[in-house]
């Protein structure tokens, strides 16, 4: 049997299920964003290792694996999206981000 996996959510309740781990999936909305700008909407990326945080913004999108609840909600908070209003980031660089429990449920998004 083939499983069409057809966008970013089925992806990462996959990824999520199969992994049982908190995830995150992560998408720049901004064409071509400047790194720092990047870095700016997206802090939790300041954690990850030079050649990560070059993927990252690099590649615009990915998919981010956590251990806990904790650490994925830092990360969802640290992201700046469209719904982020009065932020004067927001104007730089904007980015989609949707989340998901290790059962494979997606919980949050922002726009």
């Amino acid at each position: 049997m083939i499983k069409l996996l057809s966008n970013d959510g089925r992806i990462l309740e996959a990824l999520c299920k199969s992994h049982k781990k908190w995830g995150m999936s992560y998408h720049v909305n901004t064409p071509e964003p400047s790194r720092e700008d990047f870095l700016a909407s997206a802090a939790w990326v300041k954690n990850l290792s030079e050649d990560e945080q070059l993927y990252a913004w690099f590649y615009g999108g990915g998919y981010v694996l956590f251990d806990t609840e904790e650490e994925l909600l830092s990360a969802y908070n640290q992201t700046l999206g469209d719904d982020n209003k009065g932020d004067p980031r927001e104007e730089k660089c904007s980015i989609y981000a949707l989340t998901c429990d290790p059962n494979g449920c997606l919980i949050n998004e922002n726009t």
